[in-house]
């Protein structure tokens, strides 16, 4: 008899990394999280890519893109997609 896979999923709105009124950079303990909740597939929005403006500006802002920083080591299978783009 072959085992099925399980699987636990999570969905969460990470706000760019910061608190949801803005006033704290929660990105570190959001990735201490993420991996603390056990989950094998993982659904985030409003992540950030590359920033160089919050790079100089917000201490502890990654060096590549957030979803990147998240995955680290621990997830080495992420994507990112596009929902909404602005056409001009």
């Amino acid at each position: 008899m072959n085992a099925k896979p399980e699987y636990l999923a999570l969905t969460l709105n990470i706000h760019k990394g910061f608190s949801a009124s803005n006033l704290r950079y929660t990105l570190e303990a959001l990735r201490v999280a993420l991996r603390d909740s056990g989950c094998n597939l993982i659904f985030l929005q409003e992540v950030s890519g590359e920033n160089s403006r919050y790079h100089q500006r917000i201490k502890g802002w990654p060096n590549t893109d957030q979803l990147e920083y998240l995955a680290d080591s621990v997830w080495p299978h992420f994507a990112y997609g596009r929902n909404a783009a602005r056409i001009y």
